[in-house]
């Protein structure tokens, strides 16, 4: 079993805790927590939906996605960055950028998101592949961390605790 950020689909968390090192959960409510791994250099963190049950987790709780966080950034931080801007320029700013389009190019995927978890907000880049480099299409910050899902059911919340950011 290999996680593979750019195709969404369902995983149980049991299977995801068996395939991989999970440092520490944090449960932020009944129907929110997020796990966070250590990795080469830094830290990538899964949110989950559900499964939650008197401190012991189920198995029908659902990954809603990951952010992988290198340093603790805010959204001043990327002021210069444009739609149209390369991620080359974006990696810049934020190395995990250049970890996710890595994985789309291995994937010769024609676009990817990038969900980037600054210390202010939320920061979702939309890149699609253009001739043989990524480009920005779309920028889309949110202050509060929280996403709605397509079917307007469910609100994503993409917060950590502070001391969850790496130092």
């Amino acid at each position: 079993y290999r996680y593979n950020p750019l195709h969404s689909h369902q995983v149980a968390f049991n299977e995801y805790n068996a395939s991989y090192e999970i440092e520490f959960i944090r449960q932020i409510s009944d129907t929110r927590i997020y796990c966070v791994q250590k990795v080469l250099n830094g830290y990538f963190f899964t949110f989950w939906y559900g499964g939650w049950d008197n401190g012991n987790v189920r198995d029908d709780g659902w990954l809603y996605n990951a952010a992988y966080i290198q340093k603790s950034l805010e959204w001043k931080a990327f002021s210069s960055i444009k739609e149209g801007a390369n991620s080359a320029d974006v990696g810049k700013i934020d190395p995990a950028v250049s970890e996710w389009i890595d994985i789309a190019s291995q994937y010769d995927s024609p676009s990817i998101q990038a969900t980037l978890i600054l210390k202010d907000g939320l920061l979702v880049l939309d890149f699609s592949k253009q001739k043989n480099a990524y480009t920005v299409q779309q920028i889309s910050f949110y202050a509060d961390f929280k996403l709605m899902s397509v079917s307007g059911e469910v609100i994503y919340d993409y917060s950590i605790l502070p001391q969850d950011y790496p130092g």
